[in-house]
């Protein structure tokens, strides 16, 4: 090697790229790991025990005074360690703890004390021989902090020939600052080459233990071994043999920990600059998660973030992460259910509290695709997406009180029904708009006519459209049909009552007996109106939802004269299914209501039904 650079430097200078070439090679292939006798630190701090070799600032461990303060990475745990300590204990009268605060500081000082009170064993002192470097120091003018020379020393003996240190393998390694950039670089390019996959796994563990600055440069961050899978705390091992990290363990808790070896990695390696650059927004948020959820579980739900929060900016995000950062349980809990698909499982696991079935709700309304079951909105064509359900003709009895108004009534009414098709949900608000933003709906049927203006909808698109009166859901279903091509109506309310028991008068609900969580009834105790579709369980045997709760659906027929389905001015009609203000009473396959017919109220709604067969379009 010595003769390699005397040579280089008598070739002229179209051959120094090609000798600098073969001096780095020949210097990769004589690398060897330091031996027991190697005096330098690489980069971890020098030790109370290493004394021997921390030589040449005895000037400056004199003038040590309480506190020592200085950046990161300048050297003060080893001037510390290696150079006040031992003065202190040779002066006497001086107990001295290392303490490392980490996540409870109190508990990791009761630790550091316990153990100068109980006393701690004498480590074998060590013999090391100093090797001397007079020309290679006048040469290092970018030294730098005393770490990073330590780690290039480290690299130079272990190049080194019987204790020389030569120029030529300083080049080789990148001098001063090159050299922890280098060693990182050639680990993570072998990893490359070898295993993708591992490599990819090493930029995530870095990315996790990078403090990331806020207005102020990124650090080290210290996390805990459990935080990582098996997996990951294998390939840790390995960086921890390359000296890119470090373990060990809190004094406070004796958890093991993991980190970068010094901050000189995290401000001068390139490639963990451009790992941060991709990904530093999505890590903001990943690590916000963290830290929120540790204020909900102290402070309570009023800590929870908005659902629009969660389902616009955090599950997106998490979805571009993909596995790679995992939530953990608190974690999950503390956001609810994300993804479309696991919304609607818990949705038909009959399980799944009346809460979290209305928050699905609201969250499935947020989603940029819109609600992903049909029926529930608005099809590519612009019209509103209508799921039909064949019901069964057959016999309908009503269930009239014979006294009082319906004294006039023998016995109990009964109508034949013929065989129709029915919407499986009521009219939700996105349907209803587009009837609104028609130019020949809304505004040519009833605002010309009877200068109405269409009510708020203060629900999400899933949600049934209210405060509509019977007058502007009859002139929806005109519009409808002139749209669709095929007449399309409301329902009578023996229809709508056949449709609810399934054909089978037998049945009191739409799903048979009375069970708890199957509608948004006053018993949810959920106090409002939620999306369409949150009860499977509680469908008719043709699987027609939302029949009993949440609103009114009006019926095309009179309530005073119930075989009366003319459109009679002056008269009242027919709502059934009962609301989400309702009891069980009211939700009854054959309860009925009466409402006047320019009544608008916040829950009256209504679903549509058409001829059988469906026409095609």
């Amino acid at each position: 090697m010595l003769l390699l650079e005397v040579v280089q430097r008598d070739a002229g200078d179209e051959k120094h790229a090609d000798y600098g070439a073969l001096v780095r090679a020949l210097d990769a292939l004589s690398e060897r790991p330091p031996d027991a006798d190697c005096p330098y630190r690489d980069l971890r701090a020098f030790r109370e025990e290493d004394q021997p070799l921390f030589f040449g600032r005895d000037a400056f461990t004199s003038e040590l005074a309480a506190a020592v303060v200085g950046a990161s990475g300048s050297g003060k745990s080893s001037v510390v360690q290696a150079g006040l300590i031992p003065v202190l204990r040779a002066r006497g009268g001086w107990a001295v703890g290392i303490l490392r605060p980490g996540r409870e500081p109190w508990r990791s000082l009761a630790a550091c004390l316990l153990e100068l009170i109980e006393g701690e064993p004498t480590a074998d002192e060590r013999v090391k021989r100093v090797i001397a470097t007079g020309e290679l120091a006048a040469r290092l003018a970018d030294v730098g902090d005393q770490p990073l020379l330590e780690f290039c020393l480290t690299q130079l003996y272990a190049r080194s020939r019987d204790g020389t240190l030569c120029q030529a393998a300083f080049e080789a390694i990148g001098g001063v600052r090159g050299a922890i950039v280098q060693r990182a670089d050639s680990v993570i390019d072998a990893m490359e080459s070898e295993h993708p996959g591992r490599a990819a796994m090493a930029r995530d563990i870095f990315l996790q233990l990078v403090q990331l600055g806020e207005g102020s440069e990124d650090t080290r961050r210290r996390a805990p071994l459990v935080d990582f899978d098996d997996v990951a705390r294998a390939l840790i091992g390995e960086l921890a043999t390359a000296r890119l990290l470090v373990t060990g363990r809190d004094p406070g808790s004796a958890t093991e920990t993991v980190e970068v070896a010094h901050e000189a990695l995290i401000r001068n390696w390139h490639r963990l600059h451009q790992w941060l650059q991709e990904d530093r927004t999505d890590l903001h948020q990943r690590r916000e998660i963290g830290r929120a959820t540790l204020a909900w579980r102290a402070h309570g739900d009023s800590y929870r973030w908005p659902d629009e929060r969660v389902i616009r900016e955090t599950a997106p995000m998490l979805q571009r992460l993909g596995s790679r950062f995992e939530l953990n349980d608190v974690e999950r809990d503390f956001l609810g259910p994300l993804a479309a698909d696991a919304m609607l499982a818990l949705l038909d696991e009959a399980s799944t509290p009346q809460a979290l079935r209305a928050q699905i709700g609201d969250r499935l309304a947020l989603l940029a695709r819109g609600h992903p079951r049909p029926g529930v909105g608005v099809g590519a064509d612009g019209l509103p997406e209508i799921a039909w359900h064949a019901i069964p003709g057959g016999e309908v009895e009503l269930d009239i009180d014979a006294t009082g108004l319906w004294k006039r009534w023998r016995g109990r009414p009964r109508f034949q029904v013929a065989p129709f098709h029915i919407a499986r949900h009521p009219l939700t608000i996105a349907q209803w708009r587009v009837f609104l933003e028609a130019a020949d709906g809304y505004d040519e049927l009833l605002r010309k006519v009877y200068s109405w203006l269409p009510a708020f909808q203060r629900g999400s698109d899933n949600q049934p459209a209210g405060n509509v009166t019977w007058i502007e859901a009859m002139a929806y279903c005109q519009w409808l049909s002139v749209t669709l091509g095929f007449p399309v109506r409301l329902p009578t309310e023996w229809e709508w009552q056949q449709a609810a028991t399934g054909g089978d008068p037998r049945s009191e609900f739409p799903w048979g007996e009375w069970q708890e969580g199957r509608a948004n009834t006053v018993d949810s105790e959920l106090g409002r109106m939620t999306a369409v579709g949150l009860y499977p369980q509680g469908a008719s045997a043709q699987g027609v939802l939302d029949l009993t709760g949440n609103t009114w659906d009006w019926c095309l027929n009179k309530f005073d004269t119930p075989s009366d389905a003319t459109l009679a001015v002056d008269a009242r009609r027919v709502v059934r299914g009962g609301s989400c203000g309702g009891d069980r009473h009211h939700a009854r396959c054959a309860s009925r209501n009466v409402v006047a017919r320019d009544y608008r109220g916040g829950d009256l709604g209504f679903r549509v039904l058409c001829v059988s067969p469906i026409p095609k379009r």
